[in-house]
């Protein structure tokens, strides 16, 4: 396209398309052999809005190569990235294009966030702003201006202290706000909103959340947890639980964006309220009793953060909250290391003990006392990024693993569907094996393992078991529309990603995805007839990535 178009701005617009594919690969000196052609091009580009955002693409392209371009001096490159906005701007207000001078005094406002100059980048993205919410549907330019705002007032407000770093915690905390707002609005898929602006969830989505968060943690008092408890303090408690709210808001975003849909509204029970009813309970069905306490671990760049509820008894008691100064990079670094040495079938228990520890110290430890004094049982995890790869069992206090001091249960969210237990004598299940798979290694289990599940069942006189042995897809679909199976058992090789076109499971007759999963398991998702228990059962079943 670039050399046989005969249109300058689709091959303007080619040229700027291949210099961003080799920045992504950090072919730093083939993308800068691009630049003068393409500066070029673009200066005899005709007065066009296409030619605005070309001028603005070029612009951003340039400044991610800061300080990987090998000739010329820094002031040199941000004083032509400066002159080419300029230009962008100008040629917004001759054409009387509001979307155009949005992106370009906004984009100008942005190059002064990165240069520190904070009053002018703080006054063009206010003025970027109100451009954004003065348009009709353009939520995508408001959101990209709204964070930004909240970053550059972020960044001021460590230079501040006092009464004047509040306000200014307080004006960060409100423009955050109302980008996480905005894009809740947006919705549907992240990664294709708008011409010029393609959103990739991972720089573009998920940092807005974390700062947010880090933003009302730096809020929070230093003190011990139970001088938070005698404080109980209402602004301390808002706080914390708009915290964790902000994190459940950026675990659902992750799900939207991997579907490329809204998630299903389902009626929902605050996991508050279970841990409260089952705290309330005297006994479980074993004879012990299942008071439990609710852990909330936050990964952020320079601290792991643990918001802490535990059950009341006549009184509500507060949320309570702990950190460790430690960066992001050596937590991943070290929850990788636990996840090699644990998933490794040659190491013995002696090499993952260490990380282990390491991992209880920052999640449990400052807790511990308080938990005895409570008579905690059961803990309940609600984890982030890479900690969902690892088991909170296996934490290790230097003597014991957590699981030989406490239940221990995971859950996805602050909320659930309303939970009931089964009926344990009326057991409905469906069995799909599939021992051997093209690209896979054999699985030489699932006999044994459907031979198991019947023994389980024979102890009730009411259960009914069906097996689909190498199943099918359409076999498997069958069967999930013609009977009403509680629980569905998988024991098939699959494949997880963040990547929706790279997640399945394996049938005999090639990969389902997880979008035809989601329908097959869906054709029976109505009233008592839903599926209450999905099992996948084999190795990579149970990988993938943060």
């Amino acid at each position: 396209a670039v050399e046989t178009s005969n249109s300058p701005l689709t091959q303007i617009q080619a040229r700027l398309n291949q210099l961003n594919l080799l920045i992504a690969q950090a072919e730093w000196e083939t993308a800068e052999e691009q630049l003068p052609q393409i500066q070029q091009q673009i200066n005899q580009l005709p007065l066009t809005q296409a030619g605005i955002y070309a001028q603005i693409n070029f612009a951003q392209s340039l400044l991610k190569g800061r300080g990987y371009w090998s000739t010329g001096s820094d002031d040199a490159l941000i004083s032509e990235i400066e002159k080419i906005l300029l230009s962008a701007r100008v040629r917004a207000e001759i054409l009387s294009d509001p979307r155009a001078m949005s992106y370009a005094i906004g984009r100008l406002g942005s190059l002064y966030e990165v240069t520190q100059q904070w009053t002018e980048a703080e006054n063009l993205t206010r003025r970027a702003l109100l451009q954004a919410q003065s348009l009709v549907n353009a939520p995508e330019i408001t959101y990209l201006w709204q964070w930004q705002l909240g970053r550059i007032l972020k960044a001021q407000m460590s230079e501040k202290s006092g009464a004047e770093q509040i306000k200014y915690r307080t004006e960060a905390i409100a423009a955050y706000d109302e980008a996480i707002k905005t894009l809740q609005l947006i919705k549907a898929d992240l990664s294709t909103i708008d011409r010029g602006e393609q959103f990739s969830f991972r720089e573009r989505v998920e940092p807005a959340y974390r700062e947010l968060i880090e933003l009302r943690l730096q809020a929070m008092p230093q003190i011990s947890l139970e001088q938070q408890l005698s404080r109980n303090n209402d602004q301390d408690n808002q706080n914390l639980d708009r915290a964790r709210k902000t994190l459940e808001a950026l675990q659902i975003a992750e799900l939207q964006n991997f579907f490329r849909e809204g998630c299903i509204d389902a009626p929902v029970i605050a996991l508050d309220e279970v841990i409260e009813k089952t705290s309330n309970q005297q006994m479980d069905a074993d004879g012990y009793a299942a008071k439990a306490a609710f852990i909330y671990p936050i990964i952020l760049p320079d601290q792991i953060a643990v918001v802490l509820k535990l059950p009341r008894k006549e009184q509500p008691l507060p949320l309570l909250y702990y950190s460790t100064k430690v960066k992001q990079e050596f937590v991943e670094e070290t929850l990788l290391n636990l996840r090699r040495q644990i998933t490794d079938p040659e190491n013995s228990t002696e090499p993952f003990k260490e990380p282990a520890q390491q991992v209880y110290c920052w999640l449990i430890q400052p807790a511990v006392a308080l938990l005895r004094s409570q008579d905690i049982k059961t803990l309940v995890f609600v984890l982030d990024g890479f900690l969902k790869n690892i088991p909170m069992a296996v934490l290790y206090d230097g003597q014991q693993y957590l699981i030989e001091q406490y239940g221990i249960a995971l859950t996805p969210g602050l909320s659930l569907p309303d939970p009931k237990p089964l009926d344990r004598d009326r057991l409905s299940v469906l069995f799909a094996g599939l021992s051997k798979a093209e690209g896979f290694s054999d699985l030489p289990f699932v006999q044994e393992e459907e031979e198991q599940i019947r023994e389980i069942l024979q102890n009730g006189q009411q259960h009914s078991f069906a097996s689909l042995e190498n199943f099918k897809r359409e076999d498997l679909q069958e069967r999930i529309a013609e009977d009403s199976f509680q629980i569905i058992h998988l024991a098939t090789h699959g494949k997880f990603s963040s990547n929706q076109d790279e997640t399945f499971i394996m049938a005999a007759d090639g990969e389902v995805s997880v979008t035809d999963l989601e329908q097959i398991l869906r054709r029976n998702q109505s009233g008592s007839n839903s599926i209450e228990l999905l099992v996948l059962s084999a190795c990579q079943t149970a990988d993938g990535d943060n």
